[in-house]
């Protein structure tokens, strides 16, 4: 019997061990996150690209902020969905910003994990543009690499 209660704490810590783990890795999602985007899968070349995020349980709210291959700057309100894994699903909601001219100013979906150790914070992913046909050969798609910013701690 005392070797079964035992077991019974050392699961316990360990189940709250893993549990608070998670809920350190929400929180330092939550910032600035800098980097670029790329059009197409293969291209290195790269757009700055930043994303905010705020995260409130498992829902993620932000905005985003990039520039477009004809260095005009598009700002859109984000909203989406985090995962256990830390890795999420994040759309562009809403424009609060665009150049009106600009045929770069659509709307995207992200799909981005976590990436990181003690000394490094990034997020890597995809996008593509959001569109009825998810099949159409003329759809939008890239790469996303961030780094979260330093936190000023003055």
């Amino acid at each position: 019997m005392n070797s079964f209660s035992k077991y019974n704490f050392t699961f316990l810590l360990v189940t709250f061990l893993f549990l608070s783990g998670n809920i350190y890795g929400q929180a330092f999602l939550e910032g600035s996150w800098k980097g670029k985007y790329t059009y197409g899968i293969q291209n290195e070349f790269g757009y700055p690209f930043e994303i905010f995020l705020r995260i409130n349980g498992r829902k993620i709210t932000g905005r985003s902020y990039l520039v477009t291959p004809d260095k005009r700057k598009v700002e859109m309100d984000i909203s989406g969905y985090l995962f256990q894994d830390l890795s999420f699903i994040i759309e562009e909601t809403a424009i609060i910003k665009s150049p009106e001219t600009s045929e770069n100013s659509f709307f995207r979906k992200y799909q981005l994990r976590f990436k990181g150790d003690i000394w490094t914070k990034n997020l890597e992913g995809y996008w593509q543009e959001i569109i009825d046909n998810n099949f159409d050969r003329t759809r939008k798609v890239g790469r996303v690499l961030l780094t979260k910013e330093k936190e000023n701690k003055a």
